[in-house]
């Protein structure tokens, strides 16, 4: 199996850069009307989902407190405890992106078949597959949030 994961997530990563260009730290907080959460947190648990894919590989996770972007948290409605700035999360995004891209380069096929430590019923590509889909869906949303933190364009 050759799974070039990396260049996925790189053109991912690329995407969120050009989402979140010209956008302020204060304008990543805004609220949409509808039941999402901010591109501020989106960022955020984008980040953490990419920790979770380099802790699945055996590395350590980037150093940065992500508490209030981990499933399940409260929306981030404004500044307060835990809300980091966006250009630390992109900071975040390029550490976790060099990160899985050292952990990936020479990974064979049978690191990819390994079972994967938190369920022993599925292989690391399973998992780093999954967290690969939801990477995406998140990266997907970030046109939308854009739009909704003042931008009045089209960036892709």
């Amino acid at each position: 199996m050759d799974l070039n994961i990396t260049h996925f997530l790189k053109r991912n990563a690329r995407v969120i850069e050009m989402q979140c260009d010209g956008i302020s730290h204060e304008a990543s907080l805004t609220q949409s009307s509808a039941n999402i959460n901010c591109l501020n947190w989106t960022v955020g648990h984008i980040v953490v989902s990419r920790n979770d894919m380099i802790e699945a590989l055996g590395g350590d996770r980037i150093a940065i407190d992500l508490a209030a972007y981990e499933r399940e948290s409260e929306p981030i409605t404004g500044p307060g405890p835990g809300v980091v700035e966006l250009d630390a999360l992109l900071d975040g995004l390029r550490s976790t992106q060099a990160r899985l891209e050292e952990l990936t380069t020479g990974l064979d096929s049978a690191g990819w078949a390994a079972t994967d430590g938190d369920d022993p019923k599925r292989t690391l590509a399973d998992r780093i597959g999954f967290l690969y889909f939801h990477d995406t869906y998140h990266t997907g949303q970030t046109d939308l949030l854009r739009q909704i933190s003042g931008a009045n364009d089209k960036v892709i």
